[in-house]
């Protein structure tokens, strides 16, 4: 639970770095986007049905996973700003996680 809570907090903190006045570099992105996704590998659940060994998080993503993610997440932003005609703020992803938590059926897990 405690490493569920670290990535909402790095999310947090991506969103305001995001949106402070000195915008992130695509290193401190794909930085965030490692951590962000080896906590959610390590939390995940491995399945008692596989006799192998969970292989490490390094094993099966590499930094290039990462880059294209951010490059994808940062894609699809610039089109929700161009269909939309306004930048996404901290005030809409706040909204948007509130709307989130608001109609979880699991508001524990969240």
């Amino acid at each position: 639970m405690k490493k569920l809570v670290a990535v909402v907090l790095m999310g947090f903190f991506f969103c305001f770095c995001f949106y402070s006045s000195e915008p992130l570099t695509i290193q401190q992105r794909i930085d965030a986007q490692i951590s962000i996704d080896k906590t959610l590998y390590e939390n995940r659940i491995w399945p008692e049905s596989n006799i192998a060994q969970k292989p490490s998080f390094e094993s099966v993503y590499t930094r290039e996973d990462a880059k294209r993610k951010v490059e994808n997440y940062l894609k699809e932003n610039n089109a929700l700003e161009k269909l939309f005609n306004s930048k996404t703020t901290h005030i809409d992803i706040q909204n948007e996680l509130n709307r989130i938590v608001a109609n979880s059926k699991d508001k524990v897990l969240l």
